[in-house]
């Protein structure tokens, strides 16, 4: 039956008329059983566009109490053909296909009834060669989901040697859609969509093209001086590979006398990039891509040729006091670090001050405008701390403190990205307080001297996160994304470190896995306050597929600001992570139509939120705060709506886990709405209540 329908969706498609105007479509109808006549309740229905080459629609409904559903359809071009489908409870497909010119429609649907069980489905198919009809070996093969609601699938698999593949994927929900894809020669995309409930999705087949076009890439460029403007001579220039396909190259090569550099490279398969980089006089890398299909293609550098910034010598002294009576704290530590935002240059040492309760340092070679954390601890175990700049050498920092000297301990280990050792990094200890914040205490830069070892001395004893990045200029920069100790890209899945327990500590970087290159970009801001519209500054922001796998990442600039460039078409996860903070995604498809998306976050209440100030857009005139407080068996709160609107519910914990959800309709005025939170432990929690136009939050307490 799918089948027939499909070859009628087809058919339709090249009679469906030019948006002369734009409806409105309300399509409803009734669920029942066919023994009885008996509805239906909670049965989900779906409704899709079907033969709109412009116009992409997929809901999916749920009956009422009475079996009933409705679904009412904005900006419909005339001629749009809709498909309303449900399973019974064999997982048979009925579906009706309806003209959106007949609004309102009515498509009733009598089944059998009871939910249908998840099943397993299998894809398979084969790949030939368009010349001959020969096997395609060794073909890379992609399936993922496409209109399944909260069900997310993606794999990839390569054809065996007789051109074959296969995908058996588990516990399947009925009505999923999958799209398996392949690429050409030319690297044409050649794609199929099935539906799982056809059980055993055979016949899959593509016929492409297989012999990949080899080219000949000439490469070339001028270095000059941005001091003078002069060729920059005897120089070297990276050329390498970018993408990680089958084709490696990896050189390097020297400006002439002229400042000029030119290579050609041969045997280059159709559509490689290549990844072109050199060094400035500070040692800060200059980067281009490049698409090999361009050639020939022209890579100019301006660099800097001048010697690097002259160093200093900073001192920095002070006294310990006691707060009680002002007496000197002698054998007392006091740390000083250098900044993190102090570029290529690291120091840390930790000194003891004297019988009088004086310490000094002298720190040689300091590049200027470097800036240096000096902090001790209290007999609380309570960070004081100052940031002071170099150029104001000499330093005097004085803490005043309460007495007592804490216990220290020793964290260490190793950064692996893949089975290797990082080369170039970083690793922040993130220590959490008693009031569940966040706060770097100290950071362990990665060298090649000692790649991959990171130690931290004089640690107090509580609860820490460790944290590891890849440096800028680290052969694995932009192939492993900051992960948390052990190997995990969220902090509420991190493992909590324990000093006192002085165990070794390895952490195993999450690996990135980019696609191909494309003409979309997402890009946006990230607010700490609504009212005062603050920028939130060294934010980092992931770029997640559907699966939730790590695509890219990036950091919030002095404004807030972040961008991500050059994105295939497809469906992507914005995700910001900040330790200890609440985040709620945002999902955004870039296509030929919108190839660009801006997606404006919020920090508040300790959540990150897609960017609507509260309330406004909503529809919803006021919203309470939760009562009773505290909350004891069940937590309550008032919404005063100015329509009938459905809602999203969504209850998290002090660890931003989600443990409750539900959806829930408004109707308009006052509505109170009660939730059950038996069985919840004691503590803090956040109720988020979302609609389609924004976001509000609410906080409470539990004391069971």
């Amino acid at each position: 039956m799918k089948k027939n329908l499909l070859l009628l969706i087809t058919a339709l498609s090249f009679l469906v008329m030019n948006n002369l105007s734009a409806l409105t479509v309300t399509i409803s109808g009734t669920v029942t059983t066919t023994s009885g006549g008996n509805p239906i309740p909670n049965h989900g229905v779906s409704i899709q566009d079907s033969a709109s080459a412009s116009f992409i629609y997929f809901n999916t409904v749920m009956t009422d109490a009475n079996g009933n559903y409705s679904v009412t359809i904005t900006n419909v071009p005339v001629g749009t053909y809709f498909i309303v489908s449900t399973l019974d409870c064999n997982s048979y497909y009925h579906a009706d296909l309806v003209n959106g010119n007949n609004s309102p429609i009515t498509v009733n649907f009598q089944l059998c009834g009871g939910t249908p069980p998840n099943h397993t489905v299998t894809v398979s198919g084969t790949v030939t060669n368009t010349s001959d009809g020969s096997p395609v070996p060794n073909q890379k093969i992609e399936i993922q989901d496409t209109m399944s609601g909260s069900y997310y699938y993606y794999n990839s698999m390569y054809t065996d040697n007789s051109g074959n593949y296969t995908f058996t994927i588990q516990n399947v929900p009925p009505n999923a859609w999958f799209w398996v894809w392949t690429s050409d020669c030319n690297n044409v995309m050649h794609s199929d969509i099935v539906n799982s409930d056809e059980g055993y999705c055979g016949g899959n087949n593509f016929q492409i093209c297989h012999n990949t076009p080899l080219l000949t890439v000439n490469i070339s460029g001028t270095l000059t001086s941005t001091n003078t403007g002069s060729p920059v001579p005897n120089h070297p220039v990276r050329v390498q590979d970018s993408v990680g396909s089958a084709f490696i190259y990896d050189t390097t090569i020297n400006t002439n006398s002229n400042g000029v550099y030119n290579l050609s490279i041969l045997n280059v398969p159709s559509g490689t990039w290549f990844k072109i980089s050199t060094e400035d006089c500070n040692n800060s890398e200059h980067i281009q891509f490049v698409y090999g299909n361009n050639t020939p293609i022209t890579a100019n550098f301006q660099i800097c040729t001048s010697s690097p910034p002259p160093t200093m010598t900073v001192s920095i002294s002070g006294t310990v006091t006691d707060i009680a009576n002002g007496n000197p704290i002698p054998d007392h530590s006091v740390y000083i670090q250098a900044d993190s935002a102090s570029g290529g240059f690291t120091y840390y040492t930790q000194v003891t001050t004297n019988s009088s309760g004086f310490y000094s340092v002298t720190i040689p070679n300091v590049p200027q405008n470097t800036t240096f954390d000096v902090y001790t601890y209290d007999c609380n175990n309570t960070i004081h701390q100052q940031n002071v700049n170099g150029d104001n050498s000499p330093i005097t920092v004085n803490f005043q403190i309460c007495s007592g000297s804490p216990v220290y301990y020793f964290l260490y280990g190793q950064v692996f990205a893949g089975t290797s050792l990082l080369d170039k990094g970083k690793v922040d200890l993130i220590r959490i307080d008693s009031m569940n914040n966040a706060t770097i205490v100290a950071t362990w830069y990665i060298q090649d001297t000692a790649a991959g070892n990171y130690e931290f001395y004089n640690v107090l004893a509580g609860n820490y996160y460790l944290k590891a990045t890849a440096a800028d200029s680290s052969v694995f920069f932009n192939q492993y994304a900051p992960t948390y100790y052990d190997t995990t890209l969220y902090w509420t899945n991190a493992i909590l470190v324990h000093p006192q327990d002085q165990a070794y500590r390895d952490i195993h970087m999450v690996p990135l896995n980019p696609d191909a290159p494309g003409n979309g970009s997402i890009s946006g801001s990230i607010q700490q306050n609504v009212k005062t519209s603050m920028p939130l500054a060294g934010a980092e922001v992931l770029l997640l597929n559907q699966s939730s796998q790590p695509l890219a990442y990036t950091w919030t600039d002095a404004n807030g600001e972040y961008s991500f460039q050059n994105l295939a078409f497809a469906t992507y996860i914005i995700y910001p992570e900040v330790t200890k903070v609440t985040t709620i995604p945002s999902t955004v498809t870039l296509d030929a139509d919108h190839p660009t998306a801006i997606v404006n976050f919020i920090l508040e209440d300790g959540m990150i939120i897609t960017g609507i100030k509260e309330n406004t857009g909503m529809n919803l005139s006021s919203v309470s705060s939760i009562f009773p407080d505290p909350v004891i068996d069940k937590a309550n709160v008032t919404v005063n709506s100015v329509m009938e609107l459905p809602v999203q519910l969504t209850i998290f914990n002090s660890t931003g886990r989600i443990v409750s959800g539900m959806p829930y309709l408004l109707q308009k005025g006052l509505n109170t709405i009660t939730l059950t939170i038996t069985g919840f432990t004691d503590g803090c929690y956040q109720l988020l209540i979302q609609t389609k136009e924004g976001s509000t939050v609410r906080k409470f307490i539990i004391r069971n």
